[in-house]
């Protein structure tokens, strides 16, 4: 800011140099009230505004210095002192407003490092890495010198499957900070991405040999031995992994999942009702343990299971995959379904839209349950289906709706019909179980159980492959050392 204003007071007449030498010793108050009288003169002179948001700023009143900039640059909007103001307020506030103020600088200055690394930063945070690794990479001198800068390169690298790349830069990040276990662990997940399983395990060897071992590191190091063959290994420190976080149901899930490769179904049953004393309302455990009870043929206390899963949380395979459930958690519900009528009135024959609306509204009404919530879900997941016979989401979720409203034939319906349409619909499967389980025709349900069990096994190991970096759980902060 101070520079700012040395530089215009150089070139500028005298009521803005008055106003510059103010700010440069600092006597902000005085600037604000020299703007004030010189704006009476010449009210349209956009250097003025500029040097008023500089004022504010100097009193951290950060409204009043952004209104400024943003008239200074609404009389002329190419002008840089307004532009830079305007855009490190809204980088410090985390605000995509920005972006815009960014790429204008951009224009003028095409090579500049610290506006490419605040436009990184922003686009990461938009987890947009598609935008930000090109500015991360004409950043990289910035860029490298900051651990947590240069970290989110390395995550957005990973994220766009580059993992011996991200692998390097994390091993680089290591190096500034080898004490920091989040940056070692993002290191050995990337290096087991790459296919470097022996470097991943000796990566994680300071974690695991450590007094207090992190569950999450113990975890992968399970998923690698597994992967390398070492089963003996990978069971050790899943149990372990237990000990040390035994309220994370991920742990158990990956244990049941490998108790069902290996056909220990007792094993599994134990560790899981370990996680049911710890975790009495886990539905996915009911549901994992449901099936290892069927696979070791003890039918009743499975399918027992399998129903308590349901009564627990109807929506149980929806939330683990219907498309639109992460944009609906994203925002508040009302907002969702409202934006999801208005899509409509716009396009009536967007079947995906009608399926949408009916997700919104099937998970709002798991805080408030009402008749009328319940018939509308089923009307748009209908709506949905009569748009658009093939779209499965939907079908799931009206077998969903049927199950709890007691509608068996209709349930049975549309989960087969969505096994027509795709055979590997874990939620269909699961559906169609619950349904003739309440029938007179049960001969199927020992062979869908351990066609579910072979789909739920295929999924957590597809699941061990999309682990988050830890990088991502600290908080977050801005390039230039501020927290966002």
């Amino acid at each position: 800011m101070l520079i700012c204003a040395a530089g215009l007071a150089q070139t500028v007449p005298a009521p803005i140099q008055t106003v510059s030498e103010a700010l440069r010793n600092r006597q902000y108050q005085a600037a604000l009230a020299l703007c004030s009288h010189a704006l009476e003169q010449t009210p349209r002179d956009y250097r003025l505004f500029a040097l008023r948001g500089m004022a504010y700023s100097g009193l951290h009143e950060q409204q009043q210095a952004l209104a400024a900039y943003m008239h200074a640059l609404s009389l002329s909007p190419h002008y840089i002192p307004a532009l830079e103001g305007a855009a490190q307020i809204q980088y410090q506030r985390g605000s995509v407003r920005a972006i815009p103020l960014l790429d204008e600088l951009l224009s003028v200055d095409p090579e500049n490092e610290t506006t490419h690394a605040m436009l990184a930063a922003l686009y990461y945070k938009q987890n947009n890495c598609t935008a930000a690794i090109p500015h991360f990479e004409r950043s990289i001198s910035l860029v490298a010198s900051q651990p947590l800068a240069y970290g989110e390169y390395g995550a957005c690298m990973y994220r766009s499957e580059h993992y011996e790349k991200a692998a390097d830069i994390f091993a680089k990040v290591l190096e500034i900070q080898p004490d920091d276990q989040h940056v070692r662990y993002d290191l050995a997940l990337t290096q087991w991405m790459a296919k470097r399983d022996e470097s991943a395990l000796q990566t994680l060897a300071p974690i695991l040999q450590s007094s207090d071992p992190d569950s999450q590191a113990l975890g992968l190091a399970s998923t690698i031995e597994e992967a390398e063959g070492d089963t003996q290994k990978a069971v050790n420190l899943l149990r372990q992994a237990i000990l040390a976080d035994p309220k994370n149901i991920d742990l158990y899930l990956q244990f049941a999942t490998l108790s069902y490769a290996h056909d220990s179904y007792k094993v599994g049953i134990d560790i899981l009702n370990a996680g049911l004393i710890q975790l009495p309302k886990a539905a996915e455990l009911y549901l994992a343990r449901g099936i290892l009870y069927i696979q070791s043929s003890d039918y009743e206390k499975g399918m027992s299971d399998l129903e308590t899963a349901n009564k627990l949380d109807p929506t149980l395979a929806l939330t683990n995959t219907a498309e639109g459930l992460l944009d609906t958690q994203k925002h508040d519900l009302n907002q969702a379904v409202q934006k999801f009528r208005k899509a409509i009135q716009a396009n009536p024959k967007d079947a995906y839209t009608h399926y949408l609306l009916a997700e919104a509204l099937m998970s709002q009404g798991q805080t408030a349950a009402t008749n009328q919530n319940r018939a509308e879900v089923r009307t748009a997941a209908q709506q949905a289906i009569l748009l658009d016979p093939k779209l499965v989401p939907a079908r799931d979720l009206l077998a969903t709706i049927d199950l709890e409203y007691g509608d068996i034939q209709d349930a049975i319906t549309q989960s087969r019909a969505a096994l027509r349409l795709d055979a590997n619909d874990q939620m269909a499967v699961y559906h169609l179980i619950l349904a003739l389980r309440k029938t007179n025709d049960k001969s199927e349900i020992p062979q869908l159980v351990k066609r579910l069990g072979v789909l739920k096994k295929e999924s957590e190991t597809e699941k061990s492959k999309t682990k988050i970096l830890r990088l991502e759980e600290q908080p977050g902060e801005a390039s230039d050392g501020t927290r966002n």
